[in-house]
C-alpha cells in the first residue's frame, strides 16, 4: 500500500505537473542557501573546500560547485518546460533500480546491546592477567587525577594570549550613506553581499499609548503567519519564498551611549531578497 501511494502520487505529479509557484519558491530558496554562505560556526573557506572535492577527488573541475549562478539559471529554464516532472519520470517511475526497505523496532534491542558490551568486556577482562588488570587500575586512576588537577603555571603560560595593548581601541568604522525617501531617513551599506539584499524597517515605539505597548509581542509572533485580505496564509507564504529569502519580525530596545538610562525601543520589520527582485 505505501509503495502503491508513493507511485501513485508521482505519476500524478507527472500528469497535472507541479503547482509553477511550489518550483520558483523552492528554487529561490536554494538559491538564498548558496548565496548567503551561511555555514554557522564551520569556517566559510573550509566549507567550500569540502564542496570541491566532490568534483575535484574525481579528477573534475573543483569549482564547478562554486558557480551558483549558473546552475540556478539552468534549472529555472528546465523548470518552465516540465524539467522537474522529467527528473520525476526518469530517476523515480522509470527507475528499475529499486529497492523497498521495511525497518522494523525491536524493543529490547538496548538490553541486548547491553548485555553484548557486559559480555565482551568481561571476555576482555578475564584475558588479562592480574599485573596486566594493575596496570589498567593504575591507568585509570592516573587519568583521573589529571582530569581533575589544575594545569601547572608552567603549563598555562605556554597559552598563546594578547595583551590589552595588542587589542586596538578604536571600533571599526562602517560605510553609511544616508538619504531621505518620502520624508524618511535611509541608511544604507554599500557591502559586498552576493547579491542580496537586506532591509530593516524601524518604527519607534514611543507613538503608541501606554497601554497599548502590550500588544506588540502578540504582533510580532503573529505578523506574517496569518492570511491577508487577498492571500491565505499558504498563499502568503509561497509568495514570500518565491520573491524573499524571508520576512520576520522583532522588538529591540538601544541604549544612549552618551546618557544613562536612556534608550530607544523599536518594532524591527526585516527581510531580504535578491537584487534584482528588490523593489
Amino acid at each position: 500500500m505505501f509503495r502503491k501511494t508513493v507511485v501513485d502520487s508521482l505519476e500524478e505529479l507527472v500528469k497535472t505537473g507541479l503547482n509553477p509557484k511550489d518550483v520558483e519558491a523552492g528554487i529561490n530558496h536554494t538559491e538564498f542557501i548558496l548565496k548567503e554562505e551561511d555555514f554557522g560556526t564551520y569556517p566559510r573557506g573550509l566549507m567550500y573546500g569540502l564542496e570541491m572535492m566532490d568534483t575535484w577527488l574525481y579528477d573534475g573541475n573543483p569549482l564547478d560547485h562554486l558557480k551558483y549562478s549558473s546552475a540556478i539559471q539552468s534549472i529555472r529554464d528546465a523548470s518552465s518546460n516540465r524539467g522537474f516532472e522529467a527528473l520525476i519520470e526518469r530517476y523515480l517511475i522509470q527507475n528499475t533500480h529499486c529497492a523497498l526497505v521495511s525497518a522494523s523496532p525491536d524493543p529490547s534491542l538496548a538490553e541486548k546491546n547491553d548485555a553484548s558490551l557486559k559480555d565482551k568486556l568481561k571476555r576482555h577482562k578475564d584475558s588479562l592477567d592480574a599485573e596486566q588488570l594493575q596496570a589498567l587500575v593504575e591507568d585509570t586512576q592516573n587519568l583521573e587525577a589529571y582530569q581533575s588537577s589544575e594545569d601547572s603555571p608552567e603549563a598555562l603560560a605556554t597559552i598563546p594570549v594578547l595583551s590589552l595593548d595588542e587589542i586596538g581601541k578604536k571600533a571599526k568604522k562602517l560605510d553609511v550613506q544616508e538619504e531621505t525617501i518620502d520624508g524618511k531617513k535611509l541608511l544604507w551599506h554599500p557591502l559586498e553581499t552576493n547579491g542580496v539584499v537586506h532591509v530593516r524597517l524601524f518604527f519607534d515605539t514611543r507613538t503608541l499609548p501606554q497601554e497599548e505597548l502590550k500588544y506588540l509581542a502578540l504582533i510580532n509572533k503573529l505578523l506574517g503567519q496569518l492570511s491577508t485580505e487577498h492571500l491565505s496564509d499558504e498563499a502568503l507564504n509561497q509568495e514570500i519564498e518565491i520573491y524573499t529569502g524571508g520576512i520576520g519580525t522583532s522588538m529591540e530596545s538601544y541604549d544612549n551611549v552618551k546618557v544613562i538610562d536612556d534608550y530607544q525601543s523599536k518594532f524591527i520589520v526585516k527581510g531580504k531578497a535578491m537584487g534584482e527582485k528588490h523593489r
